[in-house]
């Protein structure tokens, strides 16, 4: 039995590896502009290597629900069968070889995640203590970072966390327009996706961290724009954006919690593209990991009942190729 759990890890892990290296080839090769709008396709190429693993591994659990074991009329190879157990020993040294390069390859990576989400929480909490203020109908917490910030934190209950000290420097139009965005943020519930999409890079670390990067600068761009649509001025909120980057650059700072916030991603890209000629749909109000998951469940459950032993079959003889 253990051989056959150790060799199912070990196909996903190679699965996630072949994957996950055409979609880091595929993002040197499509240009950063084609994917510049929507932050789902970007989010989708961070996890689809984990899905497509995880749907070939789920379909070696159940290779033939319908239909009796395929293992007495198949002999050139080893098989990953929980009926006959013993016919996957050949794979349990390799297949334990390379999980276990794998699990110390995600290693550093796990506990630097660990770390941060620690600190992490220990803000939030200390921020959620707070008396929340209500502005404009959003309830909002107010701090004296030091920092001209604003930003939104909380996977299961996102709040709106706002410097008091830019708060004050900002007109009451660029006022409105942070919020907005903030909102956005929180509509697309933007912090449990940055933590789903972190804790993939973590499991592979094959990945180019750029494509996290990408999808930040996107997801920025569709809050912008769902300020936009609400302020009914693109270039109010570009005049927002502005402003607080002037009272940043005044502060700079080397917090990466702080990363990422209002006015501080491609303030330059986010500018042009709210003043750009061609009209930009209204800001997204979807979770993108919601939206991916979603359809791939869909494709995932297809896969655990079709095509049954051919998939099977079909990874097992490229296994057993291998294995000589």
């Amino acid at each position: 039995m253990t051989a056959v759990v150790a060799s199912s890890a070990a196909v996903f892990v190679v699965l996630t590896l072949v994957v996950g290296l055409l979609v880091a080839a595929l993002s040197r090769v499509v240009p950063e502009r084609a994917w510049a709008r929507p932050s789902t396709p970007w989010a989708l190429s961070i996890l689809l290597p984990l899905v497509v693993a995880l749907a070939g591994s789920l379909a070696l659990f159940l290779p033939t629900p319908f239909s009796a074991c395929h293992c007495a009329a198949h002999d050139h190879h080893p098989h990953l069968c929980f009926a006959h157990p013993s016919l996957a020993e050949p794979l349990l040294v390799p297949a334990s070889v390379l999980v276990g390069l794998w699990l110390l390859s995600i290693a550093p990576g796990a506990v630097r995640l660990s770390l941060a989400l620690v600190r992490s929480a220990r803000r939030i909490r200390a921020v959620r203590r707070l008396a929340p203020v209500r502005v404009d109908q959003t309830e909002v917490r107010f701090v004296d970072s030091g920092v001209p910030t604003a930003f939104t934190a909380g996977v299961r209950a996102p709040i709106i966390v706002l410097d008091r000290a830019m708060w004050a420097a900002l007109g009451e139009r660029d006022r409105e327009v942070v919020l907005y965005h903030e909102r956005g943020h929180v509509h697309r519930a933007d912090p449990l996706t940055s933590l789903v999409l972190r804790a993939s890079l973590v499991l592979q670390p094959w990945l180019p961290r750029s494509l996290f990067e990408r999808w930040q600068h996107a997801a920025e761009l569709d809050c912008d724009r769902h300020a936009a649509e609400h302020v009914g001025d693109p270039s109010a909120v570009a005049a927002a954006l502005v402003s607080v980057g002037r009272l940043r650059s005044a502060m700079p700072f080397a917090d990466e919690a702080l990363s990422g916030v209002f006015g501080a991603d491609g303030l330059e890209a986010r500018v042009t593209a709210l003043l750009d000629d061609q009209p930009a749909p209204g800001g997204s109000r979807r979770n993108d990991v919601i939206a991916i998951l979603i359809p791939l469940l869909g494709v995932l459950a297809l896969v655990t009942v079709w095509p049954g032993d051919v998939l099977h079959h079909a990874v097992e003889t490229v296994i057993g190729f291998l294995h000589h």
